[in-house]
């Protein structure tokens, strides 16, 4: 929405007003807000390995579904060693990730002491099941 024409000019209006009420009102406990701050950021991570989980059983999904329809020499593609090799390391990529995330989506949510390192596995776990599915061939 323009106010006076111009986007930037509304926006310049708003946000100092908007900056002195949020100043006003401190959010969370008084005090030191690390531990808050570290618990947002392990949430985050969990969250976002979750959805890179998804993203990569849909790529081994796809791949699965592209092996079986294409036929060279007669043979479905999905019937060749080397491809099953390759597939099957997609599948192992995305069940660790699996593991790592439902590990520290439990950990989370009990609390756990372990819940920091678990929310940094499950993004490293995601990480390389993401980039090992979309970037691995099937042919």
């Amino acid at each position: 929405m323009r106010v006076g024409g111009s986007p930037v000019l509304a926006t310049s209006m708003v946000l100092p007003a908007i900056r002195r009420v949020v100043c006003a009102v401190p959010l969370g406990p008084v005090g030191n807000q690390l531990a808050l701050w570290q618990r947002v950021q392990d949430d985050i991570a969990i969250g976002l390995a979750a959805e890179t989980v998804g993203a990569a059983q849909r790529a081994l999904t796809e791949a699965i579904a592209y092996t079986s329809e294409r036929i060279v020499f007669d043979k479905p593609v999905a019937t060749y060693q080397t491809v099953r090799h390759r597939l099957v390391e997609m599948f192992q990529q995305v069940e660790m990730a699996r593991a790592g995330f439902q590990f520290a989506a439990w950990a989370s949510d009990t609390e756990s002491p372990e819940r920091e390192q678990a929310a940094a596995m499950a993004s490293s776990y995601a990480a390389d099941a993401g980039v090992v599915t979309a970037s691995t061939p099937p042919r």
